[in-house]
């Protein structure tokens, strides 16, 4: 890689990418990169109400969001105007789940070492079966998930959230959690109860026990995928 092409810092899992800087700073983008001493800088999440950058933005993606301000009743009542059936639908695959499996328990924080090793074996296989570049082949990534998850400052810490279905490891999720703002990040599931939806029931139960812990917004990541939109209340 050329010494003049830069990239953003944690570049292929930085989900929002900005300048830092007083609001009312004027700055040339130009500039910026050039007195960095790059030639290129690329970006692929970058913010975009930052006006130097407006020019060389190619392509706009939405970034779905669960609004939690108005509490988590509001909320399902959102899901249900745009989404008439996903809550009953989920509600009928979790009481099918603790039938077949076992009843049914999301737990908000964990740190269980086979749980974070479930999430990265799932996630990798579902690279490989889309196509897509597997992050977990970088060490780096996986040491920046592990680092994470041991901080718990109230500015910025990992979180891993999990559903068992019984004894059986259902669903787990990997986020940052910030002051009033959860970033769903790394979700994975056991492949064979996907018939059970048990990324929803985990997102949903997740946005209930948020709203208790005084987070206001979910935010769902890059990309308008089904499951995001069937669940998002804005971008």
């Amino acid at each position: 890689v050329s010494e003049a092409l830069g990239v953003p810092i944690g570049a292929t899992i930085c989900d929002t990418q900005a300048v830092v800087c007083h609001r009312d700073l004027c700055w040339d983008a130009r500039w910026l990169v050039h007195s960095c001493g790059l030639e290129v800088w690329q970006f692929d999440h970058l913010a975009v109400h930052q006006d130097p950058f407006v020019p060389f933005h190619a392509v706009r993606h939405s970034s779905p969001t669960i609004d939690l301000s108005g509490g988590h009743d509001n909320f399902l009542e959102s899901v249900r105007a745009r989404s008439k059936n996903l809550i009953a639908q989920v509600a009928r695959r979790r009481r099918k789940l603790t039938r077949e499996v076992g009843p049914v328990v999301t737990t908000w924080d964990s740190a269980d070492a086979d749980e974070f090793a479930a999430l990265v074996r799932w996630k990798s296989d579902q690279y490989q079966r889309t196509g897509t570049w597997d992050r977990f082949e970088r060490e780096w990534i996986r040491d920046v998930l592990t680092e994470l998850l041991r901080c718990k400052s109230a500015g910025c810490s990992g979180l891993m959230a999990t559903t068992h279905a019984g004894d059986r490891l259902a669903a787990v999720h990997i986020g940052l959690l910030g002051g009033t703002g959860l970033s769903w990040w790394f979700p994975a599931y056991d492949p064979d109860l996907s018939q059970y939806s048990p990324g929803l029931i985990m997102l949903l139960d997740l946005a209930a026990q948020a709203s208790e812990r005084g987070v206001r917004t979910i935010d769902l990541g890059r990309g308008e995928h089904a499951y995001k939109l069937r669940v998002a209340t804005g971008a």
